[in-house]
């Protein structure tokens, strides 16, 4: 049968399957998500930086 499903004649879909790629995806959404967030106070940190050195110099 093919990947996800299971019976005699492949006509069930296999729920054990369904649920690891959906945690699977659960965390691959995760793990984009805390990369954007990263990027994005890294970028607030530089900006806050380069203000910082503007008015101080």
């Amino acid at each position: 049968c093919p990947e996800q499903w299971a019976g005699r004649r492949c006509e069930l879909l296999d729920a054990i399957g369904v649920r690891e790629d959906y945690h699977h995806q659960a965390t691959i959404l995760f793990e984009r998500t805390l990369i954007i967030i990263g990027i994005v106070i890294a970028l607030l940190v530089f900006i806050v930086i380069c203000i910082a050195s503007y008015v101080l110099a």
